[in-house]
C-alpha cells in the first residue's frame, strides 16, 4: 500500500489526480491509500511522516505550494514530491525543495503514468523500505538503507544509522517486521544487522567496518546462511 497526499484547492483537480492513481493502480497491480487536502495549511497542520508521495498544487490561497513545500521539508526529507501547476516556470522553482518532478495542467494520463512509474522505480516502491519509529521527541521516518544495525535491551531499541542513532521502544519482533526480508538478520537476540554492512566474520564476531558485534552460538549458523543468501541473490 502506497500512501498518497493530494494537496489541491480545486475539487475537479483532486478528482482527476485520484482517478489517474486508481487507473494506474488497476493497470499495474498497485494499491494506493489517498488522502485529500484543500489547502497547504490543512495539510501541514495534520502532517505525520507516513506519506510516500505528495502531489502539491502550486497556486493555492493563503500559502502557496512552494511555501507549503518549504515547511514540509522541515518535517519530512524523504517523501516524494510532485508539483502540479498551470505554469512550468513556477514548478522549476520547486526543485529547490527536492521535488521529483512537476505535472502541467491540464493533466494528461500518459505523462502522469510515465512520471509515476519513474518515481516508483527510482525509490523501489513496490516494497516498503522506510522505517517509522516513535522516539521520545516524536515520530521519525528514515530509509532502511541508512541503518547499520539495531540494538535492543529489554524494550529499549536503538537504531544505529550512518546519520546518527534513534532511540525508541518496542520488541525485536516489531523491529524485524519493519525491514525488507533478506537484507537484515539476527546475529544474537540483541542485535539485528544490515547484511550489506558486514565486512568480516571471525569466530563469533561480526565486523561492520570498525564496529564489532558478538554472534551468539544459537544464531551463528542462521546468520551465516542469511549472509550467503543475501550475496547470492545480488
Amino acid at each position: 500500500m502506497i500512501n498518497i497526499a493530494i494537496v489541491e484547492d480545486e475539487k475537479s483537480e483532486q478528482e482527476r489526480i485520484s482517478s489517474f492513481l486508481k487507473r494506474f493502480g488497476a493497470e499495474n497491480g498497485v494499491q494506493f491509500n489517498i488522502k485529500l487536502f484543500m489547502s497547504g495549511i490543512a495539510f501541514l497542520d495534520s502532517y505525520k511522516p507516513n506519506y510516500d508521495m505528495v502531489f502539491m498544487d502550486i497556486d493555492m490561497p493563503v500559502i502557496n505550494g512552494l511555501e507549503t513545500a518549504r515547511q514540509l521539508r522541515r518535517l519530512d526529507t524523504y517523501v516524494i514530491l510532485f508539483f502540479v501547476t498551470n505554469l512550468a516556470q513556477f514548478a522549476i522553482n520547486g526543485y529547490e525543495f527536492d521535488a521529483m518532478d512537476y505535472l502541467l495542467k491540464p493533466l494528461n494520463y500518459m505523462a502522469f503514468s510515465l512520471k509515476l512509474k519513474r518515481a516508483m522505480k527510482k525509490y523501489g516502491m513496490s516494497e516498503s523500505y522506510e522505517i517509522m519509529v516513535k522516539t521520545p521527541k516524536g515520530e521519525v521516518r528514515f530509509s532502511s538503507d541508512i541503518v547499520i544495525y539495531v540494538e535492543i535491551n529489554m524494550h529499549s531499541i536503538l537504531y544505529h544509522t550512518d546519520k546518527g542513532d534513534y532511540r525508541a521502544y518496542g520488541t525485536m519482533k516489531q523491529v524485524i517486521a519493519q525491514f525488507p526480508v533478506g537484507e537484515f538478520a539476527l546475529c544474537s537476540s540483541s542485535y539485528f544487522v544490515s547484511l550489506r554492512h558486514v565486512t568480516q566474520i571471525e569466530g563469533y564476531n561480526v565486523y561492520l567496518n570498525d564496529i564489532v558485534l558478538p554472534i551468539s552460538r544459537p544464531k551463528r549458523k542462521s546468520f551465516i546462511e542469511a549472509l550467503h543468501g543475501y550475496y547470492s541473490a545480488r
